[in-house]
């Protein structure tokens, strides 16, 4: 028992005892651990404590760097700063701090919004037509069809999309899924809208969601 507790004090006096840090790095909301690519990275904190430094700042490591760069933070209020990132694209990991002391490091995951690689409409027109199919593979926006005309979307989007749908006016019709592709096919009897609405794994949506018009022209 003697030698137990001796070892035990040999072992807690060998130890490096490193007194508390003359301030603290407190964060008003905590960090956010993912953020839509190319939004903003804003951090907020306080810094209390008996001797306040006067430099402070933002260390932060993108994914296709080795070290840590150094950024200034900015004070908003009585020892508040923030810290921003613009239109930031690549994840990352940062710290708060200086040579005396510093926070955690703080990883953050940038979210992929999907995007249109490519879209095919086919138009088939009625039989009785005999018109047979157009093709639009280039920029397809607004359509003129004759009643009755069925219209093929084929869609390939960015690798990251869940879902894809075909808005048609006010209803949302879900394309169904081939491999890399999406298809939807659906008669238009009557004027109407459309656009191409997708969704990530994330459940993030597509940015471009422009309305087209799709016009009937009735047969004569």
């Amino acid at each position: 028992e003697v030698l137990t507790k001796g070892t035990k004090r040999f072992i807690k006096y060998d130890k490096e005892f490193l007194p508390p840090p003359p301030f603290k790095i407190e964060f008003v909301e905590r960090p956010p651990a993912t953020i839509v690519e190319n939004s903003d990275l804003n951090v907020k904190f306080k810094i209390t404590g008996k001797k306040i430094p006067k430099e402070i700042y933002a260390y932060v490591k993108f994914q296709d760097e080795e070290a840590f760069n150094k950024y200034s933070v900015e004070m908003v209020d009585n020892n508040t700063y923030i810290f921003t990132l613009k239109n930031v694209s690549k994840n990352l990991e940062f710290y708060i701090g200086n040579k005396i002391h510093r926070t955690n490091t703080f990883p953050v995951k940038i979210l992929r919004r999907p995007y249109l690689d490519d879209v095919k409409i086919v138009l088939n027109y009625p039989k009785y037509t005999n018109l047979g199919t157009d093709t639009i593979t280039e920029n397809p926006g607004d359509i003129s069809v004759l009643k009755g005309t069925k219209i093929y979307w084929e869609i390939k989007p960015t690798e990251n999309t869940k879902d894809v749908y075909i808005v048609l006016g006010n209803k949302e019709y879900k394309a169904k899924k081939n491999k890399d592709k999406f298809t939807f096919s659906y008669k238009i009897l009557a004027n109407t809208t459309y656009y191409i609405k997708l969704l990530s794994k994330d459940y993030l949506t597509n940015p471009d969601t422009t309305k087209y018009k799709i016009q009937v022209i009735e047969d004569q």
